[in-house]
């Protein structure tokens, strides 16, 4: 996917807010993992 390559973090979420696909850049950042954020929520990552 094209936003795997920019440098900004990216993700998509559905309708209902559940977000569905997070960019490379999100995980580099926030160190966690896509089970992590599927379990615990993007909000665990943002201060």
């Amino acid at each position: 996917m094209l936003a795997d390559n920019m440098s900004q973090l990216a993700w998509t979420a559905s309708p209902r807010g559940q977000v569905q696909w997070y960019n490379e850049r999100w995980y580099a950042y926030t160190g966690a993992t896509l089970e992590a954020m599927v379990a615990l929520g993007w909000r665990s990552v943002v201060h």
